[in-house]
């Protein structure tokens, strides 16, 4: 590494005015590149010796980038990778460009092999997204990133966690219209699923007279269905996509809410309130779902 006469000399630090610019070089220094935490190597930063004011010049700014790119290179989706992704979709440049919005000259330059500069984080991360999605046809969005977010040297995964625990999902309910006699099938019992014989995900083609809709409030969709079965006086919950965990339940009842009820979800599904009969039943209008573990 090579510091010239002039740097060495140094030069009026311009926020003290009082001080001088030394070059100084730090065996290990901490930083920032791209917003990622990384180490540069003997790195050269001017520094006051008055005020501690710091500046790095555009050559050494632009070594980091490239002992960043050298040592995280591996950690991105070769050229040949991202040729075969686009292959297992069947679609050409321009098709795959569409896809990721963006063009087809950025997609040439991801798959070329003389590539100078590989695509940036968030691209490969998509890449990545769209490559696990085919392989499995769930992929937990935030688990993906925060892997990723890791190799690049920041540990989210306990904030997000957090964050999950404290989520809570807000289902108002919204009353199925009787089918004709011939068509109505028999209420759902807790221990059936609504969506037997569908997909995970999906809503069942008709629900019987003992069931009402559940309506995310949030994504502004169904998702489930409240459940009635008159042989155990229970009210029970089914959700069509398939959630586990500990839940507190709050149910509003006409304009009251219920006392909050720890419940077990497995697999989209959970009793909810026993006892009930089907007046309390009908005058179910919301149900508040809050992450516990």
């Amino acid at each position: 590494m090579n510091v010239t006469a002039e740097e060495q000399s140094g030069y009026p630090c311009d926020q003290c005015e009082k001080g001088i610019m030394r070059t100084t070089i730090f065996p290990k220094y901490e930083t920032a590149v791209e917003g990622n935490p990384f180490v540069v190597e003997n790195a050269v930063v001017e520094v006051c010796d008055k005020c501690g004011n710091w500046n790095v010049m555009y050559k050494e700014l632009e070594r980091w980038h490239k002992a960043y790119e050298d040592f995280h290179a591996r950690d991105f989706m070769s050229p040949q990778e991202i040729r075969s992704l686009r292959g297992r979709l069947g679609l050409s440049a321009i098709d795959f460009a569409r896809l990721l919005g963006t063009t087809r000259q950025s997609v040439r330059n991801w798959e070329s092999p003389r590539r100078q500069f590989h695509q940036s984080r968030m691209t490969d991360s998509i890449l990545r997204l769209i490559s696990d999605s085919l392989e499995n046809r769930q992929v937990d969005v935030l688990e993906f990133l925060c892997a990723r977010a890791a190799v690049f040297g920041s540990s989210l995964g306990k904030k997000i966690a957090k964050a999950r625990r404290a989520a809570t999902v807000s289902l108002s309910v919204k009353k199925v219209a009787p089918e004709p006699e011939a068509a109505v099938r028999p209420a759902v019992s807790a221990g059936e699923s609504v969506a037997a014989g569908s997909a995970v995900g999906e809503a069942p083609a008709s629900y019987g007279t003992g069931s009402h809709l559940l309506y995310d409030m949030t994504n502004m969709k169904d998702c489930g269905a409240l459940t009635y079965d008159a042989t155990i006086a229970t009210v029970s919950l089914v959700l069509w996509s398939p959630w586990n965990g500990a839940f507190a339940a709050e149910l509003r009842i006409d304009d009251g809410w219920q006392p909050a009820a720890k419940v077990q979800i497995r697999n989209g599904k959970a009793p909810l309130l026993q006892g009930a009969n089907t007046a309390i039943f009908d005058k179910i209008r919301e149900l508040k779902l809050t992450r516990l573990d």
